[in-house]
């Protein structure tokens, strides 16, 4: 990906699966080359340890829901990862209702890009999306923040490699974080907020993001040390 210039990337996916397995390596390696992995944390919660692969990966910016009130799901999966220092999920964005099933009742859902062969659905928002709630519809949110964060990085800082420009992005967007007042494991840092990760990226004086500890070679690579 790093030969196609590729900066960030959005997976509203997961499964099962550990900090080492496959998956996770492959976007600890690409964090490692300076590309931001945004990961949907997974729809299991309430329950804790319910984050999946990738999500569980150290070096994924791991994302969780919140409804429109800034009240996180019920779904929305949540920590720890059983081998990893780093809280999980890293931050929160509005991923629709407070259930799944509340997307469509109450057009609280986001609209999601749908196949037009599909079978009708009473959510279809004509016949190109549908409402969904879910973290794969939070995790774009922040995704698409990252790449106006790189793109103003680019802008102000060209001399930046982009290793460098990755991870000032990424501790601009954690620690302007709005906290929620809930436990790491449930909301990470908190909410994306767009303006204040400018801000902080403006300023590269915020304080450095909790370091990530995984036995991954890609994340040694990087730089990235265990407390």
């Amino acid at each position: 990906l790093s030969r196609l210039k590729v900066e960030v990337v959005n997976l509203s996916l997961g499964g099962p699966g550990d900090p080492h397995d496959p998956l996770s390596r492959e976007v600890d390696a690409l964090s490692a080359e300076g590309i931001l992995v945004c990961v949907a944390a997974g729809n299991s919660g309430p329950g804790p340890s319910t984050i999946g692969s990738p999500g569980c990966a150290a070096g994924a910016i791991t994302v969780g829901a919140i409804d429109k009130h800034r009240r996180i799901t019920d779904y929305s999966s949540r920590g720890p990862v059983a081998g990893l220092r780093a809280h999980k999920p890293d931050v929160v964005a509005v991923g629709g209702g407070t259930t799944p099933r509340a997307a469509c009742h109450y057009g609280v859902g986001v609209a999601s890009a749908r196949a037009r062969a599909l079978d009708a659905d009473r959510c279809t928002v004509p016949d190109r999306y549908v409402r969904m709630s879910g973290t794969s519809m939070a995790t774009p949110h922040v995704t698409g923040v990252c790449a106006l964060l790189l793109q103003a990085s680019r802008s102000t800082n060209r001399a930046d490699s982009r290793v460098a420009r990755a991870r000032a992005v990424r501790r601009a967007l954690i620690q302007s974080a709005d906290d929620l007042g809930l436990a790491a494991d449930v909301a990470g840092a908190g909410v994306v907020d767009a303006a204040k990760a400018l801000k902080a990226l403006a300023s590269r004086r915020s304080p450095a993001v909790p370091t990530m500890s995984s036995s991954s070679p890609a994340m040694a690579r990087s730089g990235i040390e265990p407390k």
